[in-house]
């Protein structure tokens, strides 16, 4: 974690200010922010492989979403399932080896409302 322990208000290259992550918040210790239900996705490599894992991941959180249960999809899988601690998980699971990791999906209820959607950026979106 390049950014731990720094104020993320003075770091040059933080990956959010309207949503810290755990890169560029110091003080969020949970790389899963404490959701109660975290799913690891895997699927076999092939050509469309990845694609369909995430596309799985969006279908489970638009009907969790519709279930008001809030949802955050987290990348990075496959860094975190290589690591020690990663691959002992994998052996414990039985995940077979030919199955590659491609995200995290978190599940949980919100604590109060659900927020509301954020007004979007002048000029992010481009009509044609």
């Amino acid at each position: 974690m390049q950014f731990k322990g720094k104020d993320p208000k003075g770091v040059a290259h933080a990956i959010s200010n309207d949503q810290p992550s755990i890169q560029d918040d110091f003080t969020i210790m949970d790389g899963f922010y404490g959701a109660p239900t975290v799913l690891h996705l895997f699927t076999r490599a092939g050509q469309y492989a990845h694609d369909d894992a995430v596309f799985m991941a969006e279908n489970m959180w638009l009907a969790a979403h519709f279930l008001d249960i809030g949802a955050c999809y987290i990348g990075r899988a496959e860094e975190t399932f290589s690591t020690e601690y990663g691959l002992q998980m994998r052996k414990q699971w039985h995940i077979p080896e030919d199955m590659v990791a491609v995200g995290h999906l978190l599940l949980g209820y919100c604590e109060g409302p659900m927020p509301k959607d954020k007004p979007r950026k002048e000029g992010r979106i481009i009509r044609l």
